[in-house]
């Protein structure tokens, strides 16, 4: 009895988020985005399904790492100049998006049918709009800003698989070498985001700047399915 009881204890360890996780299941679930885009996306097409999965995935992780008290730090940590540049930057993104169209988009791509074949048409537009510009960011910031830190042994592991699995996304819209732009624009940001999250010891600026990102998006992406 007492030697079952130990195996059950050193099972249990194997789990434990502090220890074994920062280098076995954390580099697993920096991971796992990248494969339910794919899964989702490019396999099922559609895109409500993708992102609700995803966000059961980072539900699933903050309770399981309890980290969901710390996470309560998304109404902390504000800076006045960190979050205003961040903001200001952040609103920029769909502008620069729908002006460089031209540019970045895939040659003849219709971008209403790109977006009705995976399964995203008037009828569910703007809810998927809305809560793609206010839950998402918010459970993004939880998942890859407190759940996730992979700094050590790897430096940017986790700013890697946050930009990896947005390549993915993007793979139906953008030209090929714009990826590997966005790929590293999206590393960068992440790192920020990471740095601004620790220097201010709270969410509240990561957050408001990346759904100030996800609120230009959204609104670029309905302008450009009105053309």
């Amino acid at each position: 009895m007492l030697e079952t009881l130990g195996d059950i204890v050193a099972i249990a360890r194997l789990f434990d988020w502090e220890d074994n996780m920062t280098t076995k299941w954390k580099s697993l679930l920096a991971l796992l985005p990248t494969c339910l885009v794919v899964l989702g996306l490019h396999v099922f097409k559609n895109a409500v399904l993708t992102l609700l999965l995803y966000h059961v995935l980072i539900v699933a992780t903050l309770g399981f790492s309890r980290k969901v008290s710390t996470c309560r730090g998304i109404w902390k940590g504000w800076s006045t100049p960190y979050g205003l540049n961040l903001i200001i930057v952040a609103s920029s993104v769909g502008l620069l998006l729908y002006v460089l169209q031209p540019v970045i988009l895939k040659d003849g791509l219709d971008f209403r049918q790109a977006l009705l074949g995976l399964g995203l048409g008037d009828h569910n537009w703007l809810p998927f709009a809305l809560y793609f510009s206010i839950v998402h960011p918010v459970l993004e910031e939880m998942f890859w800003r407190v759940c996730l830190d992979l700094e050590r042994p790897v430096p940017l592991a986790d700013d890697i698989c946050f930009a990896l699995y947005h390549v993915f996304v993007l793979s139906f819209f953008v030209r090929a070498y714009w990826l590997a732009i966005i790929f590293c624009m999206l590393v960068a940001t992440s790192y920020v985001l990471k740095a601004v999250y620790k220097r201010c010891n709270g969410l509240l600026v990561p957050a408001l700047s990346h759904a100030t990102t996800d609120v230009s998006i959204a609104i670029a992406a309905s302008m450009m399915r009105r053309v």
